[in-house]
């Protein structure tokens, strides 16, 4: 995620709102078996990037997880052993479901293709039984990606393939391992983007049309901070929701980021909640498959322990 122009981490957690969870048969494979564990179609959840310090959950998030209702918690990983995930990721999925993000946006120029190739099989080699969704790629149409220079302030077609064949990459990984796959872009409004990397003109004209059919889940990240404050209307993002839509026929859509730049201090938390309140409210018009995710990035620091900021936690629960 993009944090004032480059970062942002995740873990999420996504809820149960339609059928409860179908027991794995004992007969599959184990990657087979978690990949028939039915997801929630409303992703509900928070991001807590902070696992590979210790290589589990701490109690306290374990402790949060357990007061929302079948969450989807997203796991940032890190550039560390695939292993250290294995007992956070299972302690998670004893309560909800669990959402790996293979690499941050902001970590994505630091790795050459053939190093996230290596990364992605090592992953799913070690967690395919474990993770519920893959998140193959964070923000892909930002400009803070790739370390290639373009000419100009304006996009260029050499940095947006070497973004996307390192997120293909990704998929191909996953999809070949027959698990669910999600993609996160990056929303910026006419007043603030960087020409060129507009969300719609570019995921139509780099991404592949293997993914365009193939994602189970296309998600937006939206930081209102990062964009001069901008909160576009209901009306304008159920047309952009429509249009992302129809340009994935068979996935989800839906915010796969939000939040604040920083951790939650006193003089932040009334803004912080009018922002989980909005996007977490709505519903956009004429979106049948439109998936309330919604990732609230600082959830390690803002939600553990869960009486850190009482108000705030009251809301997520009553939310998610």
């Amino acid at each position: 995620m993009r944090l004032l122009g480059v970062l942002l981490g995740v873990l999420s957690i996504a809820a149960c709102s339609g059928p409860g969870v179908s027991a794995p048969s004992p007969a599959l494979p184990p990657a087979a078996a978690h990949a028939r564990r039915s997801l929630p179609a409303n992703l509900r959840g928070v991001t807590y990037d902070d696992l590979s310090s210790t290589c589990a959950p701490s109690g306290g998030q374990i402790a949060t997880e357990r007061l929302l209702n079948r969450p989807t918690i997203r796991v940032v990983f890190d550039s560390v052993s695939a292993g250290c995930y294995r007992s956070g990721v299972r302690a998670f999925d004893r309560y909800g479901y669990t959402m790996g993000e293979l690499v941050d946006s902001s970590a994505m120029k630091r790795y050459t293709l053939g190093q996230i190739q290596n990364r992605a099989q090592a992953y799913v080699s070690a967690l395919a039984s474990d993770v519920d969704l893959w998140e193959i790629g964070n923000e892909v149409n930002g400009e803070w990606l790739s370390t290639v220079r373009c000419p100009s302030s304006h996009e260029c077609a050499a940095q947006a393939r070497d973004v996307i064949s390192k997120v293909q990459a990704m998929y191909d990984a996953v999809a070949a391992a027959g698990l669910p796959t999600a993609m996160t872009l990056t929303y910026q409004p006419p007043q603030t983007v960087t020409p060129g990397y507009e969300m719609i003109p570019w995921e139509r004209d780099y991404v592949p049309a293997a993914m365009h059919r193939g994602l189970r889940y296309v998600l937006i990240s939206y930081y209102e901070t990062d964009n001069a404050g901008i909160r576009p209307s209901l009306a304008q993002w159920s047309a952009i929701f429509r249009r992302l839509a129809a340009d994935f026929p068979n996935a989800r859509v839906g915010f796969g980021e939000i939040g604040i730049p920083k951790p939650i201090v006193p003089s932040s938390l009334a803004r912080a909640q009018g922002i989980f309140s909005y996007y977490q409210s709505f519903v956009p018009r004429g979106v049948p498959r439109f998936t309330r995710a919604g990732f609230w990035w600082n959830a390690a620091e803002d939600l553990v322990p869960s009486t850190k900021w009482p108000s705030f936690s009251r809301e997520i629960q009553a939310t998610l």
